[in-house]
């Protein structure tokens, strides 16, 4: 691709923390992918080409690991379609680019690559007590978190925030299926998937456990690779549920209540464990003035652009989330207030940065943010309402500025 293209796009990517490398022919990037495979290839087909089509294509198979290429093109029509398709094109991009388009195709390629493990609380009793179980410890695609009585699992759903709970049927304390009576009584957790494993065959003592809050009953002498299957189907299904009920439609982030109800389960949780935590509240400049200048749709473009961001530079253990319009919420867990000042002030200078693209427009914008720290406040509410104050103080200041609460 020429030089000014390649200049913009990569300093439009490194703002979203994505690095660009630039080679002068496939050779010199096969040369350097001998080192190090990159997370997709860039090839632009609107230059005249002198390589074979196939050698790209054979070269996103480098070291046995399928490369994903992203085709640049001036042009929209079939052959040209063709002919990304034979240079092994998995993405096609019509100059002049949309960098929502690409930074939304690099982000789907780094999704697949971090994918998270399946949550599983075991509730540990002779049947759940069984190599298949012990199995799931060596698997990179679970994370297991063990309680040894019953009476444990409030703090466990609290603190670990399953996605499948694994249980026997027979405890000393009590039955299984009235453990699991209890876990579908907690807010939040009426949906929560519930394996039992037992030894029991009694048609009618099973059948009395499933309707009782069970999705499934195992053998305790599973296979380990069925019990894997059967967590993954219920856990799959469960974060399609959950992605419905808790995602905002708009960014994917997490919606206004649930961000809410996550930020008061963290409180709750760093008032025992002691951590530390921030929240920080999100605010587009001027957004009014995109919106009556280029559109809502424009407008939106901008929110997604600010929430893939904020995705993008958090940590995978902070939360992000959409409050509402133009407003977002960051509750960043464990870091020092120097830390979580400057990740929100580079954040904020490579936002101001991004150039936005819609329909032709081009343009730029800046937000503001209010941030405030726990044990400083005693209530969720009241950190909510302190980062609100410092977000009006930081409005106006002008914009475009990180201000911590101060009384």
């Amino acid at each position: 691709m020429d030089h000014a293209l390649r200049e913009d796009l990569s300093d439009q990517l490194a703002n979203y923390g994505f690095e660009m490398l630039s080679f002068p022919d496939l050779e010199a990037a096969r040369l350097t992918m001998q080192a190090k495979v990159p997370l997709a290839m860039i090839a632009d087909l609107s230059e005249a080409h002198d390589e074979n089509p196939m050698t790209l294509a054979e070269l996103k198979l480098f070291r046995d690991k399928a490369v994903p290429v992203l085709i640049l093109s001036d042009e929209d029509s079939f052959q040209s379609r063709l002919q990304a398709v034979r240079f092994g094109g998995d993405f096609y991009f019509r100059k002049p680019l949309d960098l929502f388009t690409i930074v939304e195709a690099l982000d789907h390629l780094t999704d697949s690559l971090l994918p998270d493990p399946y949550r599983v609380l075991v509730v540990h009793g002779p049947a759940t007590g069984n190599p298949a179980v012990a199995a799931l410890d060596e698997s990179e695609d679970v994370l297991i978190h063990r309680i040894h009585s019953p009476d444990q699992i409030f703090d466990a759903l609290l603190q670990f925030d399953p996605e499948l709970v694994l249980l026997d049927i027979y405890y000393p304390e009590c039955l299984g299926m009235e453990l699991s009576a209890v876990v579908r009584q907690q807010d939040g957790f009426g949906g929560l998937p519930i394996l039992f494993q037992s030894t029991e065959t009694d048609p009618r003592k099973t059948g009395a456990a499933l309707r009782r809050g069970g999705d499934e009953i195992l053998s305790a002498h599973v296979d380990p690779g069925q019990l894997y299957r059967s967590i993954a189907l219920r856990v799959e299904r469960y974060r399609t549920v959950i992605a419905q009920t808790v995602r905002d439609s708009l960014t994917g982030l997490n919606n206004h209540t649930t961000t809410r109800k996550k930020l008061e389960t963290e409180v709750l949780r760093n008032g025992r464990q002691g951590d530390g935590l921030a929240f920080a509240m999100v605010d587009i400049d001027k957004f009014k003035h995109v919106n009556d200048t280029y559109g809502h749709s424009a407008g939106d473009r901008v929110i997604q652009n600010l929430a893939r961001l904020l995705k993008q530079r958090v940590r995978r253990e902070d939360i992000v989330g959409r409050y509402g319009g133009e407003e977002f919420a960051i509750i960043f867990l464990g870091l020092d207030r120097s830390n979580v000042e400057d990740r929100l002030n580079q954040i904020r200078d490579d936002f101001s940065q991004v150039i936005h693209s819609y329909e032709g427009h081009q343009f730029k914008c800046t937000f503001s943010c209010g941030v405030a720290y726990f044990p400083d406040f005693d209530t969720a509410q009241q950190l909510n309402d302190a980062a609100d104050q410092a977000l009006y103080a930081a409005k106006g200041q002008g914009g475009n500025t990180v201000r911590q609460y101060h009384q």
